[in-house]
């Protein structure tokens, strides 16, 4: 869950091939910032920008900390929120409730069409790439440690995501290196296609 968190954040917006930290937001000249970019398709076949990957982005990412801070797992995607709140909590709990009761629930993933309203998408949005960088706080740590970790399986899972999406970052890419040092290893050519990509 990590690792695919990861990956949204990297990929369901434009943000560039390489990510570099700290994030911004993904087009910061949008109305939305970039995070309105997938469509949704109308009753009538019609579509129109909409808010389903930020609620893919944000729910994900609370699920992965969930599962890496707490060890609970969620098991249907309308409790993410809740039991965010009920077992991390903090000051990102209100953004991930208002994400889901009014991108999901009140606006069914479309834009509003009231600009009372989309301004409080707006500020979602605005709110958003802080939660975002909270997430990469933690992943970041996360990712170094199965780089350097024990189990070849995770060392060569985490190396793997990095060459799909590069995260260029000194102390990720001195794992690498290291990695990229142990011939005969299937993660060793793993490691240089992924710096390969960083440079």
């Amino acid at each position: 869950r990590m690792h695919s968190s990861w990956w949204r954040v990297a990929r369901l917006f434009a943000r560039s091939d390489v990510i570099t930290l700290p994030l911004e937001y993904p087009e910061p000249a949008a109305r939305y910032l970039g995070y309105t970019c997938r469509s949704v398709r109308l009753p009538d076949g019609h579509e129109e920008p909409g808010t389903r990957d930020l609620i893919r982005l944000t729910g994900w990412a609370a699920t992965a900390l969930l599962a890496h801070q707490s060890g609970v797992y969620v098991a249907r995607k309308g409790e993410c929120h809740t039991l965010y709140r009920q077992h991390i909590g903090g000051e990102w709990a209100d953004l991930l409730d208002d994400i889901y009761t009014l991108c999901r629930l009140r606006w069914s993933y479309r834009i509003p069409s009231n600009t009372t309203e989309q301004q409080q998408l707006r500020d979602l949005c605005e709110r958003t790439l802080g939660f975002e960088q909270y997430f990469m706080a933690i992943y970041r740590p996360y990712v170094l440690a199965e780089l350097r970790g024990a189990d070849a399986a995770g060392v060569l899972f985490a190396t793997e995501m990095l060459e799909r999406v590069p995260l260029c970052d000194a102390d990720v890419m001195a794992a690498l290196s290291q990695l990229a040092q142990r011939e005969g290893e299937p993660v060793a050519p793993v490691a240089r296609a992924a710096l390969a990509k960083m440079v």
